[in-house]
């Protein structure tokens, strides 16, 4: 995607370009030590980070946003051009052999992919379902950020199923009430919600789906992975940027997580959660996620290069191409 516009967002809020890396072979790839390029005379640009394996069927998201990043969510040191004439490569490790790559592709048009039709698919599985068990806060004073984190020791929180808040009937789980606990007094409730992954390697696509009032900041492991109507950086008693209205905050938002090499471990995670009320007098509040995921397909294969109108990164481009 070398014009991206709102097709998908960075760790940062941002519309960045995106390069997706995928593996049609019949086993496991490891690329770590691969390099990616947009430029013929320097095959070895960036490096892509130790621990990167894609499964078969698997894929990879890259930022092109001339950020580095080489932890967390990846970014490479360079944009991509929407100019016809350009040019982009996934290169081995000797920094000489192209793997794949775009020679002279065409122009790029805003949110519209291109890239190599795929087929077979993978099975869809839902990780954390609506009404799971969580630990859940309401803050009353600055707990630092660690309660983020995957291995933060949350015995002492209340437990209560998903979802959290009030006033929204049967949305509210058991013990999920917190109107007494922030009503008049705080606008943020943290909320905590274990998961496993037996192998995150066979994962290549997560969706974090949310029914929220007013705004979060969700984090897999420590890592920012969605959010909205939130400040830029949370605190422990930050109330929502915007209202969501209830009409909406009752229907599932979907938002696209990129999964990098260390965003998941093998066996127990940590989705964390900041709900954010608009004021501390509100009349309702709402979290309530649900997280999905695809595995890899398990009869991967490669078409044509073509554009496709209806992006779908770190899912299978399917086979239905053209402007």
């Amino acid at each position: 995607m070398a014009s991206n516009d709102r097709s998908l967002y960075d760790e940062d809020g941002q519309s960045s370009d995106w390069i997706e890396i995928f593996n049609p072979d019949p086993t496991s790839v490891d690329i770590s030590g691969w390099f990616l390029t947009n430029d013929p005379s320097e095959l070895d640009r960036w490096e892509l980070p130790t621990g990167v394996v894609l499964p078969s069927g698997g894929s990879l998201i890259v930022f092109a946003s001339n950020k580095d990043r080489d932890v967390g969510e990846l970014h490479a040191n360079f944009k991509l051009s929407k100019e016809p004439g350009g040019y982009l490569a996934l290169v081995e490790g000797d920094g000489q052999t192209v793997a794949n790559g775009y020679i002279d592709y065409p122009e790029q048009f805003d949110d519209i992919s291109y890239g190599l039709a795929q087929t077979g698919s993978g099975s869809d599985v839902t990780i954390i379902p609506e009404n799971s068990i969580s630990r859940i806060l309401v803050p009353t004073s600055d707990i630092g950020t660690t309660w983020r984190d995957r291995l933060f020791d949350d015995s002492s929180w209340p437990s209560g199923n998903t979802g959290i808040g009030y006033d929204y009937g049967n949305l509210i789980g058991s013990n999920g009430d917190v109107r007494s606990e922030t009503e008049d007094t705080n606008a943020t409730v943290y909320v905590r919600i274990p998961f496993t992954i037996d192998s995150p390697e066979s994962l290549t696509s997560l969706t974090l789906r949310m029914k929220y009032d007013d705004g979060f900041a969700a984090y897999i492991n420590g890592t920012l992975v969605a959010s909205a109507g939130a400040p830029a950086s949370p605190q422990w008693n930050s109330v929502a940027t915007a209202d969501n209205p209830d009409s909406a905050a009752v229907i599932f938002e979907d938002f696209n997580i990129p999964i990098g090499p260390n965003l998941l471990g093998k066996g127990g995670n940590i989705l964390a959660i900041q709900g954010l009320n608009r004021s501390t007098g509100s009349s309702d509040l709402l979290v309530l996620p649900q997280l999905d995921a695809t595995t890899a397909a398990t009869n991967p294969g490669l078409g044509e290069a073509g554009y496709f109108q209806s992006s779908t990164p770190a899912t299978s481009n399917g086979t239905n191409q053209g402007l």
